[in-house]
């Protein structure tokens, strides 16, 4: 896909690497639908102009999904990408004192969500002579990090749910695939540098680059995922963090204290 009349929803667009894709497409030429529960959606909406559309989505709910890939029909006719971005960590805890009620919201969010998209957006793309999907997963979801347990499983179910789906719908002519940031500059990385103390310098320390991630860093490889050029590219899942999962294991995020 190169733009133009391209039509793609974004899930959790409205801040964060969801609004950077939700840039990086708009500015492509692709009419966007800004998909998000926050309430920022529509001035983000806004902000970008013509050719950008917003709707308050809860990505749990089945109807609020189903909703949103009916508003991108209803709208422009078309639905030709799909860029899961939603997703939630709001406990940094061992998996013995994880809250059982933060697990649930976890994995509705981040897996459920993803799920939740695709089994409502694959069938009209497939309809509509294909199209393309990407999921952000995390590097967590490879490697695993300490105090984000419920979320690496989450997002490891991402990257194999993006597997299945591949395998499913590519015969119709739609490609799925993951993207897997490290740790990005967004507002769930500064929650957690806030509640462990000294641990940005420790994740930069463990990155071969030596900084965090930019959101622009992950939108412009969603964003190739969409296009044409990524035209024979499905079914991977695609680490964006930075060279941290090369580095030693020593070095890792987090790690536990005794």
């Amino acid at each position: 896909m190169t733009g133009g009349e391209k039509v793609a929803v974004v899930t959790g667009g409205a801040s964060g690497i969801g609004l950077a894709i939700v840039e990086c497409l708009a500015g492509s030429g692709f009419r966007v639908l800004v998909a998000d529960v926050s309430g920022k959606e529509s001035e983000v909406a806004a902000g970008l102009g013509a050719g950008v559309e917003a709707i308050h989505v809860d990505v749990t709910s089945p109807g609020d999904v189903k909703a949103m890939v009916e508003a991108a029909l209803d709208g422009w006719g078309r639905l030709d990408g799909l860029v899961n971005v939603a997703g939630t960590c709001p406990n940094f805890d061992l998996i013995g004192d994880c809250p059982v009620e933060a697990y649930d919201l976890i994995m509705d969010v981040n897996l459920k969500g993803t799920f939740l998209a695709i089994k409502y957006a694959a069938p009209v793309m497939a309809a509509g002579g294909g199209g393309s999907i990407v999921n952000i997963a995390s590097a967590g979801g490879i490697g695993g990090v300490a105090r984000m347990g419920a979320y690496c499983a989450a997002k490891a179910g991402v990257i194999q749910l993006t597997k299945v789906a591949a395998i499913e719908y590519g015969l119709q002519d739609v490609r799925v695939n993951a993207v897997c940031p490290g740790t990005t500059l967004t507002p769930m990385a500064e929650n957690f540098f806030t509640s462990m103390p000294g641990q940005r310098e420790e994740v930069e320390a463990a990155t071969a680059l030596g900084r965090l991630g930019k959101p622009s860093d992950v939108a412009e490889v969603a964003a190739f995922l969409l296009s044409d050029a990524a035209s024979y590219v499905t079914g991977t899942a695609v680490p964006v963090e930075g060279g941290r999962l090369a580095s030693p294991v020593s070095r890792q995020l987090a790690r536990v204290e005794s």
